[in-house]
């Protein structure tokens, strides 16, 4: 079954499952999450490996996925090129991330839907990736 599929395929996979269980997580305890951003902010080492660890995932993914051949695969490739322009802006301009961060935590407003969106979303790519 893994030795069938796409590397399209399995990253949907893995995203779907991440975005599934992360999106359950703040459906369930949003308080908590918005806690857990703003102890990061408060923190410069936790901001900087946040950054360094979304660039090492955006990195590896446009490096081996770079695929614009069909709805699937594009949108695993934004994934990739969205996490590692995180990344780079979160490591070299960490008060331009904060900054963007706080405008995006104000329009958000409830954390239950922002994670029952992101849960969709990922059974939709959990779906995608075992069809």
């Amino acid at each position: 079954m893994v030795a069938d599929a796409t590397l399209t395929e399995m990253l949907a996979r893995f995203f779907g499952l991440y975005m599934l269980a992360a999106g359950i997580r703040v459906a369930l305890n949003s308080d908590d999450m918005f806690k857990m951003i703003e102890e990061m902010r408060q923190s410069a080492f936790a901001f900087y490996l946040g950054g360094l660890i979304a660039f090492a995932i955006g990195a590896v993914i446009v490096s081996l996925h770079n695929d614009f051949s069909g709805p699937l695969a594009i949108f695993i490739t934004l994934i990739g090129w969205v996490a590692l322009a995180e990344g780079v802006i979160m490591l070299a301009f960490p008060k331009v991330m904060q900054s963007f961060a706080d405008k995006m935590i104000s329009l958000i407003g409830s954390g239950k839907a922002w994670g029952i969106g992101v849960a969709v979303l990922g059974a939709v790519l959990l779906v995608l990736g075992f069809a």
